[in-house]
């Protein structure tokens, strides 16, 4: 039986990154950040086997997230929150920063992730296309992650 194939997975959500936004100063996928970044976040972030992380925003040491093949990890302070992508279940743009303009989504930084247990997490990226391309992979990984589970679960004896 082929193992569960987390490099496919990464594949496809940073090619839907780009197909729905871009990189940034500090919003973009993983493998672009600088090695120093990695190697912290790899530290912090404590992967399950077979899990890589795909997409991350690092705005400081201690206010980042990261979207693995398996879960969104988000980092306030010293709070890190660790979401299931079977968890996810809502993300809400900040009304505010939607103002009339020739591209309102270019204003967009803001979002509120809703979890299964109704806990709200702030997460804030690079605004415009970075935004936009982090906040569509979100919304794949949630629709992905009944299925990814099921890959995950069949190779568990």
């Amino acid at each position: 039986m082929p193992g569960y194939d987390s490099m496919r997975v990464v594949k496809i959500l940073t090619r839907h990154f780009h197909r729905n936004g871009r990189s940034g100063k500090r919003t973009m996928p993983f493998d672009e950040l600088p090695s120093d970044q990695q190697l912290q976040l790899q530290r912090a972030i404590t992967l399950d086997s077979r899990e890589m992380p795909v997409i991350a925003h690092v705005a400081t040491t201690d206010d980042w997230c990261v979207l693995t093949t398996h879960h969104l990890v988000v980092c306030k302070g010293s709070s890190v929150d660790r979401i299931p992508w079977l968890d996810l279940r809502e993300f809400l743009v900040d009304q505010a920063d939607l103002h009339p303009s020739a591209n309102p989504k270019e204003r967009l930084h803001r979002m509120t992730l809703i979890a299964e247990n109704r806990e709200s997490i702030e997460i804030t990226t690079d605004p415009g296309q970075p935004f936009i391309g982090f906040w569509n992979c979100l919304i794949m990984a949630k629709r992905m992650a009944p299925e990814e589970q099921r890959r995950r679960d069949r190779l568990q004896p």
